[in-house]
């Protein structure tokens, strides 16, 4: 490769070691201190850090809300058991798409909260409906995130219902997440709009 691919991929390299590793390894600790229910709201709290989430305009960047995002599902899995059965079973959480929308800016420095739920699981996919919150939960959101994962094995995808129930789901909340699985992804885009409005830009990847 030339030189300046490969300093973009060593610079890359270092970051995620630097950087995001240890982010991640100290959410999933505060998650490990801090168990909860699979299939109720999760709530990932933390403040905007002034040196790693900001930008030039003096709030947090738009990628940084889906770092958060992806801080807020590493706390979620393990404070409720679902990393520890994932990683069991042999299988990588994958993301498949993400979508995100934005209300309001979040100042350097200025605490959050992301609630996290499980807004519908099938036998191939699960989605999870993230809501930023700059001040408690009677607050209107400020953003909100989308994502539908899966968990595949090598080549194949174990079934997110199955590792919900070893989780202690019951049969009634299993069929829930099921029967809103075909319309999960357009109810919660839906949701998004509602909450963040409808004036104002979506952010899709995947």
């Amino acid at each position: 490769c030339g030189i300046l691919p490969c300093g973009l991929l060593l610079n890359q390299s270092a970051n995620m070691v630097l950087l995001h590793v240890p982010r991640v390894l100290s959410t999933c600790l505060r998650g490990a201190l801090q168990p909860s229910k699979m299939g109720a709201t999760h709530i990932y709290r933390a403040r905007v850090n002034a040196l790693f989430d900001i930008d030039q305009f003096l709030h947090m960047n738009n990628a940084s809300y889906l770092v958060h995002l992806e801080l807020a599902r590493w706390e979620m899995g393990v404070a409720t058991g679902f990393a520890t059965h994932l990683g069991k079973s042999g299988a990588s959480f994958v993301v498949a798409s993400a979508f995100t929308r934005f209300r309001k800016e979040l100042k350097p420095l200025q605490p959050f909260e992301i609630h996290s739920t499980v807004h519908g699981a099938d036998e191939r996919s699960m989605w999870f409906l993230q809501l930023f919150h700059a001040a408690g939960a009677d607050s209107p959101p400020v953003a909100a995130g989308l994502c539908r994962a899966v968990l595949r094995k090598g080549r194949e995808v174990v079934s997110p219902r199955e590792l919900l129930g070893r989780l202690g789901l019951s049969s009634a909340e299993l069929d829930a997440l099921a029967a809103a699985a075909p319309c999960a992804e357009h109810e919660a885009l839906s949701t998004l709009e509602k909450v963040c409005g409808s004036d104002l830009a979506v952010s899709r990847r995947g």
